[in-house]
C-alpha cells in the first residue's frame, strides 16, 4: 500500500476551491482540518510532491482561494499572474508551474558565459527579454534563450 505523505491539497467546499495548503504529512493535516471546523469544505484533492511549499505559494497566489490569508510564497512574475496563466484546472496550473521550473536561471546562464549575473539581467531587461522571478531565482523564457542563445553575450550591460 502507497501512503502519500508529503505534498499539497486542496480543499473545495461543492466546486469551489476554498483552501490551498502544503504538509509533511497530507492524511494529517487534513483530518485536522476536519476537527478545527474553522474552513467550510466537502471534499479534497491531495497532490503528492517534494517541492511542496513553493507549489503552494504559486497555487495560491494564482487562484486565490477565500481561507488563504496570506498571499502565498514569495512569487514575483514580474507582471506574470493569472492572466498569463489562464488555467481552467489545478492540474493545469501544476502542468504549468512544472513546465516554468525548467527554463534556465540568470545566474546559470551568467557563468556559462563567463559573466556577472548582474550584467547579464540589466541587459536582458533593457532587451525586454521574458524574465521572471521564482522563489527570489530570476529565469529567463527556455523557448526565448533557445532562440537567442548564439546572441546571448550581446545583451550584457
Amino acid at each position: 500500500m502507497n501512503v502519500i505523505e508529503e505534498g499539497v491539497y486542496f480543499l473545495y467546499n461543492d466546486d469551489e476551491l476554498v483552501y490551498i495548503g502544503e504538509s509533511d504529512n497530507l492524511y494529517r493535516r487534513i483530518g485536522q482540518h476536519i476537527a478545527q471546523k474553522e474552513k467550510i469544505f466537502n471534499r479534497f484533492e491531495l497532490y503528492p510532491t517534494t517541492d511542496r511549499k513553493r507549489l503552494e505559494g504559486f497555487l495560491i497566489r494564482m487562484f486565490k482561494p477565500k481561507y488563504n490569508v496570506a498571499s502565498g510564497a514569495n512569487y514575483d512574475f514580474r507582471g506574470i499572474g493569472a492572466d498569463y496563466f489562464p488555467s481552467l484546472s489545478i492540474q493545469d496550473a501544476i502542468k504549468k508551474y512544472d513546465e516554468y521550473m525548467g527554463d534556465p536561471m540568470i545566474a546559470e546562464i551568467a557563468e556559462d558565459i563567463g559573466t556577472y549575473q548582474g550584467c547579464l539581467l540589466r541587459g536582458l531587461t533593457k532587451a525586454h527579454a521574458p524574465l521572471y522571478n521564482l522563489n527570489g531565482h530570476f529565469r529567463l523564457d527556455k523557448e526565448w534563450y533557445n532562440a537567442h542563445i548564439n546572441e546571448i553575450w550581446d545583451y550584457v550591460d
